[in-house]
């Protein structure tokens, strides 16, 4: 599973005239970008609980759906079944009581768990938040898990917005443009110039001006330097530069 740790506050539509929206938001353990971070408890016992302080929540928010999203060591597939039970009970000896079926893989990519019915209990009912009972995954690396959950309320703290989108329509297909953030925007000395583009090999420049045939260069980027912008680890560390055009260039 690959962590996706960009947006951490999202206002997905604007409702009603009481600044009502859809809003999704992650809670995490400390060291995981989050917008409620340390807010995880790693709790030791007959099974590994998971206890989210979801206390930011008032009472009867309406949680349209909370997804979980866990790691493993080196991001290796578990050989067997991922087993995941809503605590319903913590008996006099401290064991967790729990029944019914474990929590379910979330389509298309599997990568996450839905946990929806579970925070919408615990947020109607504060104290039967008990926290996830994590009975079999093989190398899971517990402190790294998070709770993202999209629910009804004011967006708070919202990330600065894309500028100048443009909508192009030609031929049944639509493009969009925009100006990204300064924060995902390439590093200038991480600009690469393409002289030529060639199926037996680029041929890369470090600096802007006139190539091949007289074109003005292309910028561009390796796709480590993608991943990094994206958020995530590249695999192609060791195995080669690909490269990713840019349109802009700092």
């Amino acid at each position: 599973m690959k962590r996706a740790v960009l947006a951490l506050v999202v206002a997905l539509a604007a409702v009603g005239p009481g600044w009502a929206a859809l809003v999704g938001e992650r809670w995490a353990g400390a060291g995981t970008r989050a917008t409620y971070p340390d807010t995880l408890k790693v709790i030791e016992g007959d099974v590994i609980r998971l206890v989210f302080d979801l206390s930011a929540l008032p009472r009867n928010t309406e949680v349209h759906h909370a997804s979980l999203y866990c790691f493993t060591e080196d991001n290796r597939q578990p050989t067997e079944p991922v087993q995941i039970f809503p605590v319903q009970e913590l008996r006099a000896d401290g064991k967790a009581r729990f029944t019914g079926s474990p929590l379910k893989l979330e389509a298309p990519l599997y990568r996450s768990f839905d946990a929806t019915e579970a925070v919408r209990r615990w947020v109607n009912n504060p104290k039967e938040n008990l926290g996830l009972a994590v009975v079999r995954f093989e190398g899971l690396v517990a402190p790294e898990s998070y709770l993202e959950i999209r629910y009804q309320g004011r967006p708070r703290k919202l990330p600065p917005q894309v500028t100048g989108l443009e909508a192009v329509h030609h031929d049944g297909q639509t493009f969009l443009v925009w100006k990204e953030l300064p924060i995902f925007r390439p590093p200038a000395d991480s600009i690469l110039w393409v002289d030529k583009f060639s199926e037996q090999g680029n041929t890369i420049v470090k600096e802007p001006g006139k190539g091949f045939k007289g074109f003005p260069r292309t910028p561009a980027i390796t796709l480590e330097t993608l991943r990094s912008l994206q958020g995530l680890a590249s695999t192609s560390i060791g195995r080669g530069v690909e490269i990713r055009r840019v349109r802009e260039v700092p």
